[in-house]
């Protein structure tokens, strides 16, 4: 996984907030109107939809707001989404409207279907007075949404300080867990924003902080490829080799994910290379198998004599580079010491597994550094029978592949 798909997952995690709200149809003439009592929906003849309501709180319009409301239109009329106007005026910082809003009946802890409240979207946009105003009408400070985030997760995430230490103030608790078992350090550490890591390491936050999963600050921000938060919590003592519920180490995910930067920075603060997860696989089977050769130079390059560290599978990087058809990691990997012969699951070498999977080049140049062609797998199979048995075998390169033999 590239780096840029990484933050495009971890934004499709936490920005439920910009999500799109298509308007819902209702019955040409009808309004959507609130019903204090039931906390529901119903629905009255009106001159303007509810669409208008909401389309003027957006633009910020409380003269028009106004005329909706006289003529009709509900406080707690909502969206497909759940949305209020509440939840736009305050998603958009319109502090005099969210006032009005409240005001005039609105429902100030009033939950979308995602059950984020207008707090949480202030504490998104970092709107501290429209915030402020909301836990003066007795919201709660520490609401969660269906996927647990609360306004601490949000506004962490998006570098609101402000806003970060106003909640702080109100009581939230800092290490606080979404669903994914995420604090408020970890959104911080995912987006980079190394302020409002310091804030909360400041109010006693272990840069160690870890999920039930055994996820850590650290593992985040080398997924994510965020190299200044990563500085910051090993400056902070974050402990380099933390391994989480899968035993990953922040070494071993981003060597997985070629970021070359990160995987030098934690090499020259001694990162161990030889730590494996619960598959056996080292930071250098998960390069070698992702074909990264520049993170592969840098992990033979300070420990060549762990080349050839079996994985649960008894399989060496070798085995892997070769699975994979990864001529350059192959040739690097021999170049380091790697047993061009090793044997492992059923009895295969890299040979075997490369014939089997038709990459005849590499092949060649396994060959050539000495790989043995008589040896047999577990069901008597040799390199040159495995191949034959691709039905593209002949028509492609049999005969450079016997010649090679």
């Amino acid at each position: 996984m590239t780096g840029t798909r990484i933050e495009a997952e971890l934004q499709r995690r936490w920005m439920v907030l910009s999500e799109e709200r298509a308007p819902e149809r209702h019955p040409a003439g009808n309004v959507c109107r609130d019903n204090p009592k039931e906390n529901t929906l119903i629905f009255g003849p009106a001159q303007e939809s509810w669409e208008e309501l909401h389309r003027a709180t957006q633009n910020g319009n409380i003269r028009l707001v106004k005329q909706l409301l006289q003529q009709g239109a509900g406080t707690e009329c909502r969206d497909q989404n759940g949305w209020t106007p509440l939840h736009l005026a305050s998603l958009n910082g319109c502090v005099a409207l969210v006032k009005f809003l409240v005001q005039r009946g609105a429902v100030a802890h009033a939950c979308n279907k995602a059950s984020y409240t207008p707090l949480h979207h202030a504490a998104w946009g970092g709107h501290t007075q429209a915030a402020e105003f909301l836990l003066t009408r007795d919201v709660p400070a520490m609401a969660a949404t269906q996927g647990g985030l609360t306004p601490l997760h949000c506004a962490a995430a998006n570098g609101h300080i402000l806003m970060v230490q106003l909640l702080l103030w109100h009581g939230v608790d800092p290490a606080s867990m979404d669903m994914n078992q995420w604090a408020a350090l970890h959104w911080a550490a995912a987006n980079n924003q190394l302020h409002i890591m310091d804030l909360l390491v400041s109010q006693g936050i272990s840069p160690d902080l870890g999920s039930k999963e055994g996820v850590t600050p650290l593992h985040v921000a080398a997924e994510a490829g965020r190299i200044e938060a990563l500085r910051f919590l090993l400056a902070k003592g974050a402990n380099v080799d933390a391994q989480d519920g899968l035993g990953r180490t922040p070494l071993s995910i981003a060597s997985n994910n070629g970021n070359q930067a990160i995987v030098k920075l934690l090499l020259q603060i001694k990162a161990d290379v030889n730590v494996t997860d619960c598959y056996g696989c080292s930071a250098l089977h998960k390069a070698a198998t992702a074909g990264h050769l520049p993170v592969v130079c840098l992990l033979v390059g300070g420990d060549a004599a762990g080349v050839n560290r079996r994985d649960g599978l008894n399989l060496t990087a070798l085995h892997r580079a070769a699975s994979c058809g990864h001529i350059s990691i192959t040739s690097c990997l021999l170049d380091h010491g790697a047993d061009v012969n090793a044997v492992g699951w059923l009895g295969k070498t890299p040979l075997h597994l490369a014939a089997e999977k038709g990459h005849y080049s590499l092949t060649e140049l396994l060959l050539t550094k000495g790989a043995d062609p008589t040896l047999r797998s577990w069901w008597k199979e040799t390199a040159e029978e495995l191949a034959s048995e691709r039905p593209s075998f002949k028509a492609i390169s049999s005969q450079a592949f016997l010649d090679s033999l």
